[in-house]
């Protein structure tokens, strides 16, 4: 059976569930609260304030959690998404996301921010592009995790939107005429027969006579 992690006295989760963790502990007659992120983060931290106090060492200006804000962390991770495809493309989203949530704490934002931010701007971009931006933030947010600055991400949470990208349309005369040259005679009657039905490639090329009847 699995034994549960034991539990540091000083090292508790404020709000269960959170994903955020805090410290407690006394010095030079005083009692101090720090918030730190993720419970490895936050144990970690206690045991060195205790060693801190326990050799004098202890600096009560050092105390102080302050979380990154969300442009602090677009900009740490800068270098991650230059190297992927499309480095101009993340430039937009970080853009976007920098005007909307930029200067805020990483630790204070919520998912209604996220889903505030996805109502506002589903008037102008397609869903799709909605989704990349927030999968670039959610990226962020991961990479931040991963690094132990914050303790969670609060775009998991957050539905895509839906998709509907399809466009119905029909070639007209004209462009049936300018395609034509660029086939031989028994291929465009494949293409011709693609045009009039609406079938799609895949169902063409499985065609059978029997289809016909």
């Amino acid at each position: 059976m699995k034994k549960e992690p034991k539990k540091v006295r000083g090292v508790f989760e404020k709000e269960p569930g959170s994903g955020v963790w805090w410290i407690l502990y006394h010095a030079n007659g005083k009692r101090h609260r720090e918030k730190i992120g993720s419970k490895s983060a936050a144990t970690e931290a206690y045991l060195q304030r205790k060693s801190e106090i326990r050799h004098k060492k202890f600096r009560p200006e050092s105390v102080g959690y302050k979380s990154p804000s969300v442009d602090q962390l677009m900009d740490r991770y800068a270098d991650y998404f230059a190297g992927l495809r499309s480095p101009m493309q993340h430039l937009r989203h970080r853009r976007r996301w920098s005007k909307f949530l930029g200067d805020q704490l990483a630790d204070d934002i919520k998912p209604g921010d996220i889903r505030a931010f996805m109502r506002k701007q589903v008037k102008t971009p397609a869903p799709a592009t909605v989704n990349l931006e927030l999968a670039y933030l959610s990226k962020v947010f991961s990479l931040a995790m991963d690094d132990e600055l914050i303790a969670r991400n609060p775009c998991k949470v957050v539905k895509k939107l839906k998709i509907n990208n399809q466009r119905l349309r029909w070639l007209n005369s004209e462009e049936e005429a300018q395609l034509r040259p660029h086939f031989e005679a028994e291929d465009w009657e494949i293409v011709e027969l693609g045009i009039l039905t609406g079938l799609r490639r895949g169902e063409l090329f499985e065609l059978r006579r029997t289809d016909a009847a």
